[in-house]
């Protein structure tokens, strides 16, 4: 298994951004909170990292990024995407006082009936390096 680092984030003149220490939980009870939703029925009732009342789902990242920073809400984003946001300053990094973002784990999972195709050995490869815990996890199909 490998992972990816997720940070909190919002505009800059968003009242989440000048708090002088870790947000409150019921601070951001009332600014939307902008979650990145999977529509298809693997997650259904599952929700990811969901923190506030007022919740705005989106199924593309993109248009996620695009809304954080034009300062519709705050939300949870991989720290590759959003890191140049930071170092400008267009987006403005937050802690929380029940901080859920982290680190994203992945998997691989491929049937034990068939190796993987060039594109996924080739996936495979890549990513066996980034990590010593790097774990593929087969199954019947």
């Amino acid at each position: 298994m490998f992972s990816e680092e997720v940070v909190t984030v919002v505009a800059p003149a968003s009242t989440l951004a000048s708090a002088p220490g870790p947000v409150a939980l019921r601070d951001l009870q009332e600014t939307t909170q902008l979650v990145l939703t999977d529509r298809s029925s693997l997650t259904s009732g599952a929700d990811y990292g969901v923190q506030g009342r007022n919740i705005w789902r989106l199924a593309d990242l993109g248009a996620k990024h695009a809304l954080l920073r034009v300062g519709l809400g705050w939300g949870h984003m991989p720290r590759w995407l959003v890191e140049q946001d930071l170092v400008t300053g267009r987006l403005t990094r937050i802690e929380l006082e029940s901080p859920s973002a982290g680190l994203m784990p992945f998997q691989v999972v491929y049937p034990t009936d068939r190796v993987p195709g060039a594109a996924g050995r080739w996936l495979l490869e890549r990513c066996r390096p980034a990590s010593g815990f790097f774990v593929t996890k087969s199954f019947e199909a």
